[in-house]
């Protein structure tokens, strides 16, 4: 599967282990846990021997797997002598983790991420420990964070928080310092500053619990007849679940397909849901690992396949990352349908996962990706063919004028 990590810095104050999911083809465990993530430094002669343990096989994997024997121009090994002294310093597993990552952001690259033992767990239950934020970085540095959904049964959902309220501070620093993956406890009570959607400002206490953080999948008619289709992951559950929408309204005169919160997913499960607008396979595009093997992929409606024939639309923004990038150019190199919206994050590598000491993760990109037509999508995105903004003025209003270009496009283009 292509790995799903983008978003850590987009979408995430919600759980970003979400974001790790386990590729086919597992390259293999990077170092076996030889104990349950409750005991593990106790293992260990010291927290200090444990920590460096961790981060020792953390650093060997990337190097020995990585798919740019180059490593983008990092020093790797002085990249670990730099990280190494605050890992071995670390009191507990999310400043371990945080040294980690420290680490793996030298690299640049959103699909190599380590996620410690607690959010492993909390992606196994498809559950996370959060205030219920879903929101993306605003403002002139990016310190602050727009609120794009909040997430039922969560806190922030009790206390009426809304979409278009501006997270500014959280116990005083910026959200993203204290909001992460892994940091909050059950019952932990955090002071949020908001402005609301009168730019008023608000002070409201958010205790973090246990919150479903299941994909989102919607479906609905929009007026005309046009289907209105949002997933946010490509998993094999919604590739079934894609197939069945398309036949049930098969009939209808276009689909707009919703990517703009879609951080990517399975390489099959996008196959399968790419090709069911398609009459017939389609090349999909190829990895290339470093070693210089060469991956073909294609997309199939298969033999039970929807074979959707109306008109379709995809929507897609800067938090739509890999395998729905993927599918957006795919639509567009065929000459499929349109995308509207804006440029996609550029995060197309194919990543892998394996264990590492005491329960935590680590996923690694071991594949580079090029499209059928021999374009590199990382680092680059996908652009458009209808760029549209939507403003945090029309977040406040329930206006969706992406959804809306869509339509007036959709109005004047045949069924295929």
């Amino acid at each position: 599967m292509i790995s799903v990590v983008k978003l850590r810095s987009a979408t995430l104050l919600i759980a970003a282990a979400l974001a790790l999911a386990a590729l086919p083809g597992c390259i293999g465990v990077w170092g076996r846990a030889p104990v349950t993530p409750a005991d593990a430094p106790a293992a260990y002669d010291s927290r200090q021997a444990y920590n460096r343990r961790v981060y020792d096989v953390a650093w060997d994997a990337v190097r020995r797997h990585y798919y740019d024997a180059a490593m983008h121009g990092v020093d790797w090994n002085a990249a670990r002598d730099r990280h190494r002294p605050r890992a071995e310093a670390a009191a507990d597993e999310a400043a371990l983790y945080e040294a980690i990552n420290a680490l793996l952001g030298e690299l640049e690259d959103e699909h190599t991420y380590a996620a410690s033992p607690d959010e492993v767990e909390e992606d196994r239950r498809h559950q996370g420990v959060l205030v219920g934020l879903i929101s993306s970085p605003y403002g002139e540095q990016d310190t602050h964070r727009l609120v794009l959904d909040v997430l039922p049964g969560s806190s922030a959902a009790a206390s009426g928080v809304q979409p278009g309220w501006v997270l500014v501070r959280v116990e005083g620093r910026p959200p993203g310092e204290v909001l992460g993956p892994g940091r909050l406890q059950d019952g932990q009570q955090v002071r949020c500053e908001f402005l609301d959607n009168t730019d008023t400002p608000r002070l409201l206490t958010l205790t973090a619990k246990p919150v479903s953080v299941d994909p989102i999948r919607t479906v609905r008619v929009l007026d005309g007849g046009a289907v209105l289709m949002r997933f946010d992951r490509f998993d094999l559950d919604t590739a079934r679940w894609v197939r069945a929408q398309l036949k049930a309204h098969k009939k209808a005169p276009a689909m707009i397909v919703d990517l703009r919160q879609n951080p990517g997913g399975e390489a099959l499960a996008l196959a399968r849901a790419l090709g069911e607008f398609f009459p017939h396979s389609i090349p999909m595009g190829r990895f290339v690992r470093r070693s210089g093997d060469d991956e073909p992929l294609r997309a199939s409606p298969g033999l039970v396949g929807a074979r959707y024939p109306g008109a379709v639309a995809v929507l897609v923004s800067e938090n739509s990352g890999s395998s729905s990038e993927i599918f957006a150019h795919a639509i567009q190199q065929q000459k499929r349908g349109i995308v509207l919206g804006a440029k996609t994050s550029g995060a197309v590598l194919g990543a892998e996962t394996g264990s590492l000491p005491g329960g935590g993760e680590l996923q690694v990109s071991v594949r580079d990706y090029l499209t059928a037509d021999g374009k590199r999508l990382e680092g680059a995105g996908v652009t458009p063919d209808i760029a549209v903004e939507t403003t945090i003025d029309d977040l406040r209003a329930g206006r969706d004028p992406v959804v809306a270009a869509a339509l007036e496009r959709l109005a004047t283009t045949p069924a295929r």
